[in-house]
């Protein structure tokens, strides 16, 4: 990721965008005015000794209920 996709990430919310690696595993769901992090992100970093596929960590999987803002009046 480029600096600039890093930094655009955290303006939408991301508390991990800055520090991802090579390879490493990371979903993430965030909006446009977010004020604080997103509770919706996961990341595992990439490690030889821990990898669980052959060079790749774990594959992540979120579910759950993402709420919907109303517009403003």
């Amino acid at each position: 990721l480029t600096e600039e996709s890093r930094r655009i990430f955290g303006e939408l919310g991301s508390a991990v965008a800055k520090t991802l690696g090579f390879r490493d595993s990371w979903v993430f769901l965030g909006a446009k005015g977010v004020r604080e992090p997103s509770p919706f992100e996961l990341h595992v970093r990439n490690n030889r000794g821990s990898n669980k596929y052959e060079g790749w960590p774990e594959a992540l999987e979120m579910e759950g209920c993402v709420p919907r803002r109303l517009p403003d009046p």
